[in-house]
């Protein structure tokens, strides 16, 4: 199992770097790269877990995409501020696929946490700035993904 997770945290990371380095370009990511993520991560949860684990991997991409796209409705209305973009959100849901409940769980959470934390940071500098939320998002679903093949092996 080691090396099918191995293979998996690789295709991962080849998957979302781009995300992370068009904007640094000047450039949006393509939908199809955002679909790419999502379904690799189905694929390699139907050669893990068969058709039982692609379903899973799908739902948890839904459940996230419906609770962040929830979360950030309700802030923007009660802030009037954009947290997270249209992306962003593509980006956290796609990488739920691959993390699995338990894994897109602690990816919101550590997004979240790094997110607001930078934020507060910011606010209190002189220079406000917006922190880069598709690197920390990226890092996010990379870290509990690397955490998950920590307890695995």
């Amino acid at each position: 199992m080691g090396g099918y997770e191995y293979l998996r945290l690789a295709a991962l990371i080849l998957l979302v770097l781009p995300v992370v380095v068009l904007p640094w370009e000047g450039r949006r990511p393509p939908g199809i790269l955002y679909a790419a993520i999502a379904f690799g991560g189905i694929a390699f949860a139907f050669f893990r877990n068969g058709i039982e684990g692609a379903i899973l991997a799908a739902a948890s991409g839904t459940i996230c995409l419906i609770l962040i796209s929830a979360v950030i409705a309700a802030l923007r209305s009660g802030t009037g501020r954009i947290i997270l973009t249209g992306g962003q959100i593509k980006l956290l849901s796609s990488g739920a696929i691959w993390l699995g409940a338990a894994g897109a769980l602690a990816m919101i959470v550590l997004t979240g946490t790094v997110l607001f934390g930078l934020g507060a940071i910011y606010r209190s500098d002189r220079f406000a700035r917006r922190p880069d939320t598709g690197a920390i998002a990226a890092a996010a679903i990379l870290c509990v993904g690397f955490g998950q093949l920590m307890i695995l092996a």
